[in-house]
């Protein structure tokens, strides 16, 4: 998922509207597998050491795909090196990039094995909203609701407490193993 996001915010961000996107995707990247595996290492740096981000970013605008292929790929570079990396100054420093990369590296939550997403967020809201009923409940359907929440994570606490920890379900507990694995 990690992987996806990174990949539709690059594209996006480098064609800046979702036509443009949709023009580039029918191109080379989704007809050359190889083409759209070497463009998916810019969004698989998000699961290399933090401290080895920049070198790697620089390894792969050196490698030969890049350099062959750097007149189509400039736009990509140029907005992942702004966003995500820093771009360097005339001194050879690199200013600080728009999203800092300790706040979208995901290696040390990979090797301590900590969730990656904030799928159970998403779940409470879908789950929530779906009490609620409504986009915009009136005062006292809300506060209801928050008082059945409350209710229902007091019960969750005390299961917790007692030993009962809801399963994750397979497919997920796969793809952690394989990047767990990957990563180290």
């Amino acid at each position: 998922m990690w992987l996806y996001v990174v990949a539709s915010s690059i594209l996006l961000g480098v064609f800046g509207d979702t036509s443009k996107v949709q023009d580039y995707k029918c191109g080379t990247y989704t007809q050359n597998f190889d083409f759209a595996l070497e463009l998916r290492k810019l969004a698989a740096l998000s699961f290399v050491p933090s401290d080895n981000v920049v070198a790697a970013f620089e390894e792969l605008l050196v490698s030969a795909f890049y350099r062959e292929h750097e007149e189509v790929l400039l736009p990509v570079f140029n907005y992942f090196e702004d966003t995500w990396i820093g771009r360097c100054d005339r001194k050879g420093h690199r200013r600080p990039p728009l999203f800092t990369i300790s706040l979208w590296n995901y290696f040390k939550l990979v090797e301590e094995d900590i969730p990656r997403m904030n799928n159970s967020v998403e779940g409470w809201y879908n789950s929530f909203s779906s009490v609620l009923g409504a986009a915009h409940p009136i005062i006292w359907k809300f506060i209801n609701a928050l008082k059945k929440e409350e209710s229902l994570n007091h019960l969750k606490v005390e299961q917790l407490i007692g030993g009962y920890h809801a399963p994750s379900k397979r497919v997920y507990k796969d793809k952690a193993k394989r990047i767990g694995q990957i990563v180290s």
